[in-house]
Formats: C-alpha cells, structure tokens, sequence
C-alpha cells in the first residue's frame, strides 16, 4: 500500500469513528430491545442514528428469520446497561485482579451457537433463560476484533456476508436450516493474557507451556434468533407427532400434523418398524411407513444408523415430503 492510499484509509476510518461517536443512538433500539438486546435483521445493517421497526421480526424474545440460500444477517449490539465497551473492559480488570499484570491483548467477541446440527441433531439440552447463562455446546462461529477504536462506543455491528471466509460453518447450516430451528448469540468483551499459573509439560516438545486464557465480561448483549420459513421449497415443510405408532411393528397408527411456513396444511399417518440396533455403535435402524390421511400409502424409507427414533422420523419425514410432492399431493 503507498503512503498516499495509507494516509487516505486513515482519515476515512478516523472519520467514520467521529461521525458515530458524535451522533446519538437512536432510542428506538432500546425502547423495542433494551439495553444488552442485539437488534438482528436480514434486510440490512441497521443504521446507528437511525432505527427502522420494519426491518425486524421480533415476537415472543426472539427474532425471526428465513433461511435458504444467499441468506444474509445482521446484528446491531446494544450494550449492557448503556456502558461503553471501555467501562465494561475496566470492570472486568479490576475484577479479575492480578491477571491483568500479564495481559497480551483486548478483544471484542461475538459468538454463534445453533441449536441444531445440519442432520437435525438437536445440541442443547437447555436454552439459555437469561443473559447470564453460556450455552454448555460449542459455538459454531466466533468474530473477534479489535477492542481500541470501540473503546467509547455503546453500539457496534455485525454483518455475516463480510465475514464470510470466517463463517462457512453458519452459512452452511443457514442453507439447511429448518423452521423452528434457533441461534443464540452472545456478545462480550475481554482480554487475553498469559497464564502462568496453568503451565504444563508438553511432551512432544519437551518444556513447559504456558497456555494462553480468554477472559471475558459477562455477556454484554444477546439474542435467541429463530427460523420461521425457509426459501428451500423442501425444508419450507415441518411437522408436529400428535400420536406415537403403539408399538413397533409396522402399524400406521401413529399420525402428524403437516406444517408448511408452520401453518397446518395435511395430516400424514405413520408406523415405525423396528430393524436392529447396532451393539458397537449404539445406533438405530428402521423403517418408517407414511400415509396420506385417507389411508393411500405414501411409502416406506429406512433410517439408517440414526442415535434416537425422533431422529430417524425426522430424516425420513423429508423422504416423505418430496414423494408427496412429485406426487402432486401436496401444495
């Protein structure tokens, strides 16, 4: 990069720090989310002064979403009672005490967590029920940045399709995601640091190591963000067991109430028929037998090495669903 372009990206950048840091956040953020609320939309970043209502669907505590392909998200932070990110960052160092003697770096972190796996795994065996519990799975994503030109702000913003070499896992599962599907995102600020009183002896390199620690602020800002629909014509169906089969046996006496866009649409009628459970693996094998509500026979699809009968009717019923609709029964 030449001097010139050097010294013209700075005065952009310091100039874009000016302008934020002199304007007000627009309250309308806060009288709809609250501070430590992330305002999250797919239209476009929502703009700092400026607070448009119809750029989110927020019902219930959640935001809500539609997955597909070239989905895009975007995240406003509203932090924590109104502190900037340096009065929280001062907070947690004279917290934590003597390990800031060996801090390396500040930091500004925002992590993703979904709810379920793309094969339709559930993750979670709890969701978060307030801004202090962390999800107990991994995160699926995680953006890190700088913590010194946001030192004074209150607010900052995400967007994921600038982030994309970083997010392929998120953007991936946004794809395949299926309604009622979630994610939880937790912004926080920190520092790392070294730490000594955790030293170990690596074997492989033959001295001692001393590992490099987060710590965080507790969570400044969350959000639960829930899929609604999906612009996947397949994935845009969901169901709801009304009725287990009785027995494993083959009998299509259990019966499920048909979704689309999560608007009842049919009723389909199964039966689940056990095959064998793998000793080593500890996984199921099945068949599941689907019905249209009149009794036709839609058709029977294995589910194979699945961990859980739910998650074998959950892989078949999309078998289901794509007989039913080269079938033409259903719209």
């Amino acid at each position: 990069m030449t001097r010139t372009h050097l010294l013209l990206t700075v005065v952009v950048t310091v100039f874009f720090f000016t302008q934020l840091i002199s304007q007000d956040l627009d309250k309308g953020y806060v009288n709809a989310f609250g501070w430590g609320g992330i305002a999250v939309t797919q239209e476009k970043a929502p703009a700092f002064a400026t607070y448009e209502s119809n750029l989110f669907h927020f019902k219930d505590g959640k935001f809500f979403i539609t997955s597909g392909e070239d989905v895009d998200l975007h995240c406003r932070f509203l932090l924590k009672g109104g502190k900037t990110y340096g009065q929280h960052l001062n907070a947690l160092k004279k917290s934590t005490g003597k390990k800031v003697a060996t801090l390396k770096a500040e930091y500004i972190r925002t992590l993703f967590y979904v709810s379920h796996d793309e094969a339709g795994a559930q993750l979670y065996t709890q969701w978060p029920a307030s801004m202090s519990d962390l999800p107990e799975w991994k995160e699926i994503g995680e953006d890190e940045i700088n913590f010194t030109p946001a030192a004074d702000w209150l607010s900052s913003r995400f967007t994921l399709s600038e982030k994309q070499a970083d997010f392929t896992a998120l953007i991936s599962w946004l794809k395949r995601a299926r309604p009622g599907w979630k994610i939880y995102i937790v912004h926080v600020a920190g520092y790392t640091r070294d730490a000594p009183e955790l030293k170990y002896y690596d074997k492989a390199e033959l001295r001692y190591m001393i590992p490099l620690e987060y710590v965080d602020t507790e969570p400044l800002a969350v959000a639960t963000v829930e899929v609604e629909k999906s612009t996947n014509p397949m994935l845009a169906w969901s169901y709801k067991i009304e009725k287990m089969p009785a027995e494993q046996k083959g009998e299509k006496d259990g019966n499920m109430t048909i979704m689309k866009d999560g608007n009842k649409n049919t009723t389909f009628t199964f039966g689940i028929k056990y095959d064998y459970l793998n000793k080593v693996t500890k996984l199921h094998n099945f068949w599941v037998h689907y019905g249209y509500a009149d009794g036709t026979l839609i058709g029977g699809f294995y589910a194979k090495d699945v961990p859980s009968i739910e998650m074998g009717i959950q892989n078949t019923f999309y078998e289901a669903i794509g007989r039913a609709l080269s079938e033409e029964k259903l719209r």
